[in-house]
């Protein structure tokens, strides 16, 4: 599966009406973000960082949104282990932090310390 980095920068800075100009502003170019957006080439890591901070996302952002059924699951599983963490059912987290730690590689890092914090619970 390839990651689609510049259509996710170039959706988030037409939604903060941006202008190429003002988001590659103390980044790069302006002609380099074109060729970043139409994924021409690709920006470097540092390069992403700086534009997840002036687009106001989390780096890991850009490789999870194309990716939506886990950005989804991932969120499903979130949701309901804070509802468990509310009702205090302590045995419920357990079980779900047992079975998604199988599989937590294949999804995200960010998940992945989510369900470390959780299982101390």
């Amino acid at each position: 599966m390839k990651i689609e980095v510049g259509s996710v920068i170039n959706e988030l800075r037409i939604k903060q009406n941006l202008t190429r100009e003002e988001l590659a502003k103390d980044i790069c170019e302006p002609n380099a973000l074109t060729d970043y957006e139409r994924s021409i080439t690709s920006p470097t890591i540092d390069e992403l960082a700086l534009f997840a901070d002036k687009l106001k996302v989390d780096l890991p952002y850009f490789f999870t949104t194309k990716n939506e059924p886990i950005y989804n699951y991932i969120e499903t599983i979130k949701l309901l282990n804070n509802k468990y963490k509310r009702t205090r059912n302590y045995e419920a987290i357990y079980e779900i932090i047992q079975k998604e730690m199988a599989t937590v590689p294949e999804k995200s890092i960010s998940f992945y310390q989510f369900l470390k914090w959780h299982e101390g619970i």
